[in-house]
């Protein structure tokens, strides 16, 4: 991983550099044991990576698809947790679950209920799966 994300040793696994050159969070795709299709990520995100955005509305960075470019959103204008806007381009809203492996030890682990607490793993949603 090439970038320092402001010293923040939770963060800093997740930080690195896209195939623009520019900083990218969370921008990987799911390993190949982890999926049965193969996917697209998308190459025209990150055109508002070294902006400051702290006060803009983040709806402003969202357009709709034209001039042969698709839709966009601030999760792909800010590369920040671009999986969301891989996950949207594949229709696959598994893709991060797919895609990301979230550190279990460290000064912040995540909680490994995070799925179960926010309703995920209920059957209605499962189903979705592909």
């Amino acid at each position: 991983m090439d970038f320092d994300v402001q010293g923040d040793p939770v963060m800093q696994p997740y930080e690195e550099l896209d195939m623009n050159g520019r900083r990218c969070t969370l921008c990987w795709a799911p390993p190949p044991e982890r999926s049965d299709r193969n996917y697209t990520q998308r190459t025209d995100c990150g055109n508002h990576t070294d902006e400051p955005h702290a006060s803009i509305p983040l709806i402003s960075y969202s357009r709709p698809a034209g001039d042969g470019q698709p839709e966009t959103n601030a999760w792909c204008e800010l590369n920040s947790q671009k999986m969301c806007a891989d996950a949207i381009y594949n229709k696959d809203f598994l893709f991060q679950a797919k895609a990301v492996v979230y550190p279990t030890d460290g000064p912040k682990p995540y909680d490994s209920w995070y799925c179960l607490y926010n309703g995920w793993l209920e059957q209605e949603i499962v189903a979705l799966q592909h």
